[in-house]
């Protein structure tokens, strides 16, 4: 759904968070490094499941992040909140925890206006979605 008036507009885009996306692979990467992969079926599952799907997506060269990237939510989910749960028994990591928490809040309050079709200024969902895939 899209409807523009003048410099307002009204939307609905169902992208998802980016900073989880992407912030999501590099730990997955954190998982495989350390060995989560190895020893834990469990863990193996969900990794290999992710990354076989993120290669169907990048090799379809489609751009249909709906239906390729969807079905992984909840293996990412999990392997996030492994990973987190990592880092927060940690004095010297648990910073970084906070700290990704904290941004996939921030950045949750900024795309919440276009989750519910409220209205608002064409700049703001150009700055939003700046890759033009998105859009």
């Amino acid at each position: 759904y899209l409807k523009v008036r003048g410099d307002q507009m009204r939307c609905v885009v169902a992208l998802g968070n980016p900073f989880f996306w992407m912030f999501s692979f590099f730990l997955i990467a954190d998982s495989l490094g350390q060995g989560r992969g190895r020893g834990d079926q469990a863990s193996r599952f969900l990794i290999s499941t992710v990354l076989i799907q993120w290669l169907i997506w990048g090799l379809c060269g489609s751009g249909g992040v709906i239906f390729y990237m969807l079905p992984m939510i909840p293996s990412m989910a999990i392997i996030v909140a492994q990973e987190l749960d990592r880092w927060w028994s940690s004095s010297r990591t648990r910073k970084w925890a906070v700290a990704y928490l904290f941004s996939l809040l921030l950045l949750f309050l900024g795309y919440l206006p276009t989750l519910m079709s409220l209205t608002i200024p064409v700049k703001y969902w150009e700055i939003l979605y700046c890759i033009p895939s998105w859009r």
